[in-house]
């Protein structure tokens, strides 16, 4: 039941760091890719990692015509879609101007930014491919979150810190929750819609950093990609048949109440 072998998976942002580790992965179990991302040159060295044949393309998701473009493109190629990964977003470490700073300088205009990837490009490319998952026997969105898509930002752990949380960030990434359970009523029973939020991902922070996050998490680490895959493969597999419009935490314990 966990065999994704000939699955047809689509990864949006598709070559950032969760993306590229994911792709080489999937692929290594047998997935057919269709990989997805605004970076050419990031994408195109991807591709050369996996070594396979996969379909890439080039595609600025907060372009509401490259969406367009894009899932036509799919509907030339493939006659069905499995499974859609949601990865592209702003992430809360962007070096966007405005983005990763202290309240009083946080820009208004990434706010626009931040929907559009985390809502906006989701809602139209299930919507344009919707025909297409549902010739899937078992067709899974899985949307990427965050935990801050339901808990607030402890300010001890960025205290004495060069990192911060934007706000439109964990705004997005709420209403992308929501959006993922209004897939999950409205798609279902042929399409499934679940979130994963990862806790904070370890990618080479400041110590101090990491030592703040790590003393109030259960597992007294931060997260690695190696936790990300294995609740990847479950929801695209049968084995997560009968789970929607849930919102998984993949975050050692950090949203515990």
């Amino acid at each position: 039941m966990f065999n994704l072998k000939n699955k047809i998976i689509l990864i949006t942002g598709a070559s950032g760091l969760i993306g590229s580790y994911l792709s080489i992965n999937l692929e290594k179990i047998g997935c057919k890719l269709i990989l997805v991302d605004n970076d050419k040159n990031k994408l195109t060295s991807l591709k050369k990692k996996i070594k396979k044949k996969t379909f890439t393309v080039n595609c600025d998701l907060s372009n509401r015509d490259q969406i367009t473009m894009l899932c036509n493109s799919i509907k030339k190629k493939f006659n069905k879609l499995d499974v859609l990964i949601h990865l592209a977003s702003p992430v809360g470490t962007s070096k966007l101007r405005g983005w990763s700073t202290e309240f009083k300088n946080q820009n208004i205009e990434n706010w626009d930014i931040a929907y559009n990837l985390n809502v906006v490009s989701l809602f139209i490319l299930v919507r344009n491919l919707h025909s297409l998952l549902k010739k899937s026997k078992n067709a899974s969105i899985i949307n990427f979150g965050s935990i801050y898509a339901e808990c607030a930002p402890k300010k001890y752990i960025y205290k004495n810190t060069k990192i911060f949380n934007p706000a439109g960030y964990s705004c997005s990434k709420s209403t992308s929750l929501h959006l993922t359970k209004w897939l999950a009523s409205t798609l279902g029973p042929k399409i499934r819609s679940n979130m994963i939020s990862p806790g904070g991902l370890l990618e080479g922070q400041q110590k101090l950093f990491i030592k703040n996050y790590s003393k109030i998490v259960p597992l007294k680490r931060m997260a690695s990609l190696e936790d990300l895959i294995g609740p990847v493969i479950f929801l695209s597999s049968e084995m997560s048949r009968y789970i929607t419009g849930q919102n998984l935490f993949v975050d050692g314990g950090f949203s515990i109440k």
